[in-house]
């Protein structure tokens, strides 16, 4: 009997053990790739999750909001706390046709990541943005009038030179 109680609580420690480290590992933190406009957005953010989701607009702690810049352009803005990651895309005259597009820097795609250390205002050194050397990729996979979805991935510097990775991005937003 005493055989038996020990397996059986060995089996639960090591079924214990094996759910923490898939808890543990920051790609399981993310939300999945979805396409629904389930106000969804996550990535990987030097290796540590960085995770929002519902609606957030300006001053707002936590969430994903779609702010149209023209027509045919848009920021996808995810927000947690004093971070935020910036997507922008300009679908130019065809904004229903998915597709991968560069961001090598500035209009029409780039990517942008900044904090506010101690809720100061961005600087220099936490601010972070594409560039020609710098680069990464936004694919939109489902895009209508009501939502888009994707994922995304790339590099960024800040003005002292340090770069962030962006990585295993995705985003499904509701307009």
């Amino acid at each position: 009997m005493k055989q038996l109680s020990f397996l059986l609580a060995l089996a639960v420690l090591l079924a214990a053990c094996k759910k923490s480290d898939n808890a543990s590992n920051p790609i399981d933190q993310l939300p999945p790739a979805t396409h629904a406009g389930a106000n969804t957005f996550g990535c990987l953010i030097n290796g540590e999750a960085f995770v929002t989701s519902g609606k957030s607009y300006r001053g707002h702690p936590t969430g994903v909001t779609a702010i149209p810049y023209t027509n045919t352009a848009w920021y996808i803005v995810g927000q947690l706390g004093n971070k935020h990651l910036t997507l922008q895309f300009d679908f130019n005259s065809n904004p229903t046709v998915p597709g991968t597009f560069s961001m090598a820097g500035h209009y029409p795609y780039w990517g942008y990541y900044f904090y506010y250390p101690d809720n100061t205002i961005p600087t220099g050194s936490t601010e972070y943005h594409t560039n020609s050397t710098h680069t990464g990729t936004v694919t939109v996979t489902h895009y209508t009038k009501t939502f888009a979805a994707g994922t995304f991935q790339f590099d960024a510097i800040n003005g002292d030179g340090d770069v962030v990775h962006i990585t295993d991005g995705r985003f499904d937003i509701h307009f």
